[in-house]
């Protein structure tokens, strides 16, 4: 998943396009669902930093994008979009206020934008934070595309190298409930468990049973639905016992919750002192099966050397007969 594509509606479209011919200095923006919606704006002074003073009082527990006017003698007036994401936010509207910098610049237009800049504290909206010509990575969420990037150098792992390579920013602490069963897990009394990331944004658990049946589907075990991470061990497989997380991403379920639970696989492979063989990927419950049959196939021919016959046939198609 490369980009949110967060919407901006009407009423924030009309409010930017009657700001360019007012003395307008500053637009704030809200996430309501999946698109920005203007919640405040304030008047230009003619002083940046007394105009910004003005803004910080919008400014409270929740996000906002801040579009800030920077040059209002030039045509277009030119703007820089603040993305303001206090530690109080939550974790989902974090990362749609990561995505939506450039969807909200997209959306209104890329002629009316000079810059990003990025801040997590009131105070730290000021002219210098505003008047940057560049901000560090280092100093703004992931975008969508980051955060991409980071999943498939992980992916590329081993689950005990993907942790160190930081596949999620993004912590989501497991509740007692979901912790006794893993423990269960990790000690075999269960094989399955289906797990789900709450409102209150921790993950917890939703069923544990135990299967232990190679022969049996688990295709109606998956909410076709729902994003699901899946805790499964296989035992007695043709490549010995296998243990994989799966994340189950219906391509039918919210933008929203894809990029919730696409950045906190982490959180599951760090918890628990579980050893994953696989960390395998499912858009529909009819891949599953599918998927453990392909990663469960005897490597029959591994480290031999497997000697082809290359010599060449006569026209016609036929080879040299062997001799006796």
């Amino acid at each position: 998943m490369s980009s949110a594509n967060l919407g901006v509606s009407a009423k924030l479209a009309s409010a930017f396009e009657k700001a360019q011919t007012s003395k307008v200095r500053w637009v704030a923006a809200s996430i309501e669902d999946v698109t920005f919606d203007a919640v405040a704006q304030g008047a230009s002074s003619g002083d940046l930093a007394a105009d910004l003073s003005e803004a910080r009082k919008s400014l409270g527990k929740d996000g906002l994008m801040v579009l800030v006017c920077v040059d209002e003698a030039s045509s277009p007036k030119q703007w820089v979009v603040v993305a303001y994401v206090p530690e109080t936010c939550k974790i989902r509207k974090r990362m749609l206020f990561a995505s939506g910098r450039a969807d909200i610049k997209v959306k209104l237009g890329q002629a009316f934008f000079r810059g990003e800049a990025f801040c997590v504290d009131p105070a730290e909206l000021t002219p210098e934070t505003v008047l940057r010509e560049r901000v560090g990575l280092e100093e703004l969420p992931y975008t969508m595309q980051e955060l991409a990037l980071k999943e498939d150098i992980a992916q590329q792992a081993r689950p005990s190298e993907a942790m160190g390579k930081g596949m999620a920013s993004v912590e989501f602490p497991v509740t007692p409930a979901l912790e006794g069963k893993m423990a269960e897990f990790k000690a075999g009394g269960v094989d399955w468990i289906e797990c789900v990331v709450t409102k209150d944004e921790k993950i917890d658990v939703v069923s544990a049973v135990r299967i232990n049946d190679l022969a049996a589907s688990v295709t109606a075990r998956v909410d076709a639905q729902n994003p699901r991470f899946y805790l499964v061990k296989r035992l007695g497989t043709p490549r010995g016992d296998r243990t994989y997380l799966v994340f189950s991403c219906p391509e039918s379920s919210p933008v929203r919750l894809r990029m919730v639970y696409s950045t906190c696989k982490a959180s599951i492979l760090e918890q628990g002192g579980i050893s994953f063989d696989k960390l395998l990927e499912i858009r529909a419950p009819d891949e599953i099966d599918a998927l453990f049959a392909q990663n469960e196939v005897e490597e029959r021919d591994v480290g031999k050397i497997v000697h082809q016959d290359i010599s060449k046939p006569r026209p016609g198609g036929r080879r040299p007969p062997t001799k006796s």
